[in-house]
């Protein structure tokens, strides 16, 4: 094919060549694009239902519907026509979609008046995987004009990432629409101008090849075509377009005098280039030598540049202009808050009071603001994003004839118009690097700058990435002081006694490789394999080199490691024996223990339980200590084994206590209106899926506990006695405006029926120091050990300067939780708006959790503490970490965060309100750092709430209270871990309940812990005799009986084995090590839409007939398109290993062993054979020196290519 790069002229092209060279940059440098695919219609004939692609690609579209080919006030248009016309590109262009990284889609529309734009759909280009994304969902991107908004999602509009410019394309006049994206920079542009810019980290290639390409149709089944719309040009880049370029696509004629410099400073001394103006440095700044360069650095205390007052003569005479300079901002600078100006330029240093004039950048939002007077008179040039950390960035801003453009790294980020020029403000006497205008504003700390200068005219696109290639030597110096830092961190672990195989690390984080290389690969190979001397030989030494690699910079690490020689079995008995250890929860288990069963010397390993009705000689907890008892003590004894040899070795394990509940409440209220502004309660099984309470109506009035007659937010605590609830509500009707409460509410009961009310009005309470509170938001609740009290924190904000933005407070609760106590104290502030505050503790870590939303800056952080208030001596506040990235798993607006720990186990949900889309959204982790999906809930009109674990009792009585019909005694499932994964088969229709349980299992006092919808009485309750037959069971709720028979019976086979296999949204490669016993391919994947394998497949949309995949057998890989994230326990016979037959080419090979291995000891001398190992987590090449996949994994699957 003859792929086409865009630009004809030779001087454009040189200039891309440069631009190409220049790919050191970063992640935003741009390079030349080849052209593959453009409907230019030169050639197309009217009339005709073909459009031709002019790439030369071959790429022609059909016209369907009606369109067709027409002239349209004499420009040759593909017409839509007003029957649901639009053009198929064929699916032989999803191979292009599955290629493209970085890339450009340019249309040039026309749309008459008459045609209505504002209903969903009106898709520009649409390719997918599907035509009905919202049921298939998986994966597609388009462009809608509804409202100039760009999406891209892996599976439908769930999990969209999208850019919005939130404004209809305008109608009857031709508008070139052009979208480009380059290493996740977005941008929208209409006729050459930058409307919208932001993140965008999924590309095209992520979708695969997409078979349903369109113009004019979207996606969505239910969705408006594009009615009567003419394309003049349509082309797809494989790359992003420069500004130039798109100036061009889209017919601006730009001419652009030279830029000539005015000041520049190297910062070699404080004079500029021309020695004309001297500067100053103070409060720490100091120029610095940075590897041999030269770089200023403001330094942790407030330091900052005065370029003096003579500068102001430069900003006096500023029309057409520009600024740049080399920025390096750390990742631990917080950077949110008011103020960190790169630099500013102003009549004042206190513009609040004075109002006489500025001009400024700052990094919180990449922001360019002027003014005549101060903030209310501003005009900005923003991205609304903080500006990059942790590396060095060029950052430009340039303005000509009203426009105003912020370029970094050379690729612009923001346009607006400006009608301010900077001479309007006169010669400003107050002129810095790293200092506001602002009394009270944040310094720019730690930041380094070089290469200031300030131009007379406007730098264009190209003379930008000149100046970006200064940024080359900048950021290898940061990257090899990187590297030394993470070298020293390199180890091997027990270097002086290796006897088995090791890992050698290949990744070590922030974009760190490691390669290794042996001087005695006899001894020990780069991939960590080792070949042990004979026995009775001596210790052989060997020196390892890691190579570090970042970017374009490594180094080199030695590392002298000793490989033992092969041990007797006495010696290799006892080295296993001194290092046999058990990782894990050993303290408080429960779920299970991993229990190795070979060691690194070969001894086979037999583990024996002294309590197996509580944890099984597998290491999996059968039961838990019950509720009341305390935690069960278990001594697990292993038995090692090596030819002759043997030894034991025990340990002791805690199983953890049962929590004693069964089930959540969640307090929440719904909307902006008198009936939302309510308290609300639903009940849940697993914490995710809720039914509300008393048919979704309130529990309580407002009316009667609050001032204001309205609350938000409820917070619902458990005390710290167990049986005693406290709850706290934002005091507020919205519809008075969003500054009119004063205060909050605060409840307490003992049983969760009968709620004591009181509130609190801060103005009233504290008027000297809090009469000008104009919110106190999201109250919530936590208990103090150190103090022995209640702690309620709340977001507060003044009208005045006391408190001028929302900031976290505190204040201890009375005895009676009737009032507060003292004055409210500083808690936490981010340096901007921070709201919704939730406290929790681990109990593990012994740190306290503050998950908090920053107004500014959007979505939700974390910071720790190992106190909830400061240490004595200490500022207020000081106690917190530095927060947190992001945590939200989606780009939706999202407020309300509230954090619970799930029942028996040691994993955590954190929910939250997307507000905006209304729905609740809920994410799982284990460690309370790193958050994974788990489930939307549209299926509850919730807004801020939070959740607590409830006990039977409670959630009987709370249903009692507040009955509700969508809560059914149906039994739902049954609790007890002794049952099988999918040894549950409830039939409705016969009233019968069948459970198949672990081999070994004593049915004759056994309790199946069945459950149904909270609230439901089941009878009877604890253990009982399935020996001789079954059982019959009533579930009692809402005055409604049900009864089902129950039998218990127990797995004939001790080899029966139990795997749990992780599953992820989307695609999954993945095989079984288990031959399962109910092997339907609806029974191994219950969410799966799609399964198959090499030759077969399963489709849960069709009949079951028309499916070729109806089973799953043990050892085979199968490609899973799930349709949430879960954790599947499959229960069958362990396979025994099978020898490995590779065919030519391309195989799909699952691991048929439950033990990791190493490559070489599947393939063995076969692996010479082998080209490429890959799946959606690694990738193996026999030609590469740096690889993700180095052993086999269970549970994994493989593609092979021999």
């Amino acid at each position: 094919m003859n792929n086409r790069t865009i630009l004809k002229s030779p001087s454009v092209c040189l200039s891309w060549l440069f631009i190409a060279a220049l790919g050191l940059l970063g992640s935003t440098s741009l390079v030349a694009q080849v052209l593959k695919l453009h409907y230019g219609l030169k050639t197309d004939q009217v009339g005709s239902s073909t459009v031709i692609d002019e790439s030369g690609n071959g790429y022609n579209a059909t016209l369907l519907n009606g369109a067709k080919i027409a002239d349209f006030n004499g420009t040759r248009v593909i017409d839509l026509g007003s029957a649901n016309g639009y053009v198929n590109i064929g699916a032989q262009f999803g191979s292009v979609i599955a290629s493209l990284h970085n890339f450009s889609f340019v249309a040039k529309i026309f749309v008459p008046s008459a045609t209505d734009i504002s209903g969903d759909g009106n898709f520009v280009w649409s390719f997918a995987n599907s035509t009905n994304i919202a049921t298939d969902a998986n994966g597609c991107l388009f462009y809608s004009l509804k409202t100039g908004r760009f999406a891209i999602s892996p599976d439908n509009w769930t999990s969209e990432q999208t850019l919005n410019t939130a404004n209809q394309l305008p109608k009857a006049v031709w508008k070139t629409i052009i979208y480009t994206q380059n290493e996740g920079l977005a941008k929208i542009l209409i006729d050459g101008v930058l409307v919208k810019s932001g993140n965008i980290t999924i590309s095209p290639s992520q979708l695969g090849a997409t078979p349903y390409n369109y113009l004019g149709r979207s996606c969505y089944t239910a969705d408006a075509y594009l009615k009567d719309a003419k394309i003049a040009d349509f082309r797809v880049y494989d790359g992003a377009l420069s500004f130039e370029q798109i100036e061009q696509l889209s017919g601006v004629t730009s001419v652009y005098s030279a830029a000539s410099v005015l000041a520049k400073y190297y910062f070699s001394s404080l004079k500029d280039s021309s020695g004309k103006y001297t500067g100053s440095l103070n409060n720490g700044a100091v120029l610095d030598s940075y590897s041999g360069l030269s770089v200023l650095s403001l330094g942790g205390a407030n330091g900052y540049f005065n370029f003096g007052a003579g500068f102001g003569a430069i900003v006096s005479q500023l029309d057409s202009f520009s600024i740049s300079s080399n920025l390096y901002v750390p990742n631990s600078a917080d950077i949110a808050g008011s103020g960190n100006f790169v630099w500013t330029f102003a009549n004042s240093t206190d513009m609040t009071n004075t109002a006489n004039g500025n001009l400024f950048f700052t990094a919180g939002r990449s922001r360019y603001a002027i003014s005549k007077t101060h903030y209310a008179g501003e005009y900005n040039v923003l991205s609304d994003n903080e500006l990059p950390k942790g590396r060095w960035i060029n950052l430009t801003y340039t303005q000509r004839k009203g426009v105003g453009k912020i370029f970094i790294n050379g690729s612009i980020v923001a346009q607006a118009a400006v009608p301010i020029i900077p001479k309007e403000l006169g010669a400003t006497a107050y002129n810095f690097i790293g200092r506001s205008c602002y009394n009270g504003d944040n310094y720019l700390k730690s930041a380094m700058v070089d290469n200031f200068i300030v131009y007379r005219g406007a730098l264009h696109e190209s003379d930008i990435l000149k100046q970006c290639k200064s940024l080359i030597p900048l950021n290898n110096v940061l990257d090899s002081l990187l590297l030394i830092e993470i070298a020293k961190t390199l180890v091997i672990p027990n270097a002086n006694e290796i006897g088995s195989h090791i890992e050698l690390v290949s990744e070590m984080g922030t974009g760190v490789t490691v390669s290794w290389q042996s001087v005695n690969a006899n001894v020990i190979s780069s991939d960590g394999l080792i070949t042990r001397p004979p026995k009775g030989s001596a210790a052989v030494q060997v020196e390892l080199t890691a190579t570090l690699h970042l970017n374009n910079v490594s180094i080199n690490k030695k590392i002298t490691v000793t490989i033992l020689p092969a041990y007797s079995d006495a010696e290799s008995i006892q080295y296993d024996i001194a290092n046999l250890t058990l990782v894990g929860d050993t303290d408080n288990l429960k779920t299970a223990i991993h229990l190795p069963t070979i060691t690194p010397e070969g001894s086979m390993v037999v583990w024996q339980s002294d309590s197996p009705e509580y944890l099984s000689n597998e290491g999996l907890v059968v039961q838990l200590s019950p509720a009341g008892m305390g935690k069960k003590q278990v001594t697990l004894t292993a038995t090692l084994i090596n030819g002759t040899q043997s030894a034991t070795k025990s340990f002791t394990v805690w199983v953890a206590e049962d929590e004693g509940f069964s089930a959540y409440l969640f307090a929440y209220f719904t909307g902006n209106d008198a009936a939302g502004e309510q308290i609300r309660f639903a009940v849940s099984n697993n914490g995710i899926d809720y039914t509300p309470l008393n048919n979704g109506q309130r529990i309580m009035s407002s009316d009667t506990i609050s001032l204001k007659k309205g609350v938000r937010d409820p917070h619902i605590l458990r005390g710290n006695d167990g049986k005693t609830f406290y709850m706290v509500a934002t005091d507020m009707k919205s519809s008075e405006g969003w500054s009119s409460n004063r205060g909050i509410v605060m409840l307490k009961s003992t049983d969760l029926v009968n709620w004591k009310h009181a509130t609190v009005n801060f103005p009233t309470k504290w008027p000297s120091k809090w009469g000008t509170v104009i919110r106190v938001w999201a109250p919530q609740t936590i208990y103090d050990p150190v103090a022995g009290r209640y702690l309620v924190y709340f977001s507060l904000r003044t009208s005045d300067a006391t408190c001028p933005y929302d900031k976290i407070y505190y204040c201890y609760a009375n005895d009676n939780f009737t009032d507060l106590l003292g004055e409210p104290k500083f808690l936490f502030d981010r340096g901007s708006a921070t709201i919704d505050g939730d406290i929790v503790y681990s109990e593990n870590e012994r740190l306290y959790y503050l998950f908090f939303k920053n107004e500014s800056m959007g979505g939700i952080s974390q910071v720790t503490s190992k106190t909830l208030t400061e240490a004595a001596g200490q500022n207020p506040g000081s106690q917190w970490s530095s927060p947190s990235a992001n945590l939200q798993q989606t780009t939706k607006a999202v407020e309300g965060a509230g954090v619970f720990k799930l029942i028996n186990k040691n994993e955590w949900v954190l929910m939250y309100d997307c507000y905006v889309d209304g729905h609740y959204q809920f994410c799982t982790s284990t460690d309370l750092k790193n958050f994974k999906f788990a489930q939307d809930n549209y299926n509850i009109n919730a807004r801020h709430g939070t959740t607590i674990p409830i006990t039977e009792a409670e959630a009987n009585r709370l249903v009692a209270k507040w009955p509700a019909t969508a809560l059914s005694g149906r039994p739902l499932g049954a609790r007890n871990t002794s049952i099988l994964p999918n040894g549950c088969t409830i039939d409705h229709t016969n009233k019968t309940i069948s459970l198949i349980c672990k081999y070994g299992i004593n049915v004759s006092n056994f309790n199946p812990m069945l459950y149904a919808a909270p609230g439901t009485v089941i009878s009877p309750n604890g253990n009982t005799n399935f020996s001789n037959g079954g059982r019959n069971y009533t579930f009692t709720i809402n005055n409604t009986t049900l009864s089902y028979m129950v039998t218990v019976k127990t797995s004939p086979n001790p080899l029966l084995d139990t795997v749990n296999l992780e599953l992820l949204i989307g695609w999954n490669l993945v095989s079984l090590s288990v031959n399962p016993t109910q092997a339907s391919v609806k029974q191994v994947f219950p969410n799966a839409t799609k399964v198959k394998t090499t030759d077969v497949f399963f489709d849960s949309s069709v009949a079951d007939f028309l499916n070729s995949l109806r089973t799953v057998e043990g050892g085979k890989a199968y490609l899973v398109y799930n349709s949430k994230n879960e954790t599947v326990g499959i229960s069958g016979l362990r396979i025994t290993p099978k020898a490995l037959h590779l065919n030519s080419g391309w195989n799909l090979y699952g691991s048929n062993s439950s033990q990791k291995a190493s490559l070489e000891n599947i393939f063995g001398d076969e692996l010479i054979n082998v080209k490429t190992i890959k799946n959606f987590s690694g990738f193996w090449n026999n030609s590469n020196a740096i690889n993700s996949i180095n052993s086999i994994n269970p549970g994994n699957g493989y593609y092979i290519l021999k």
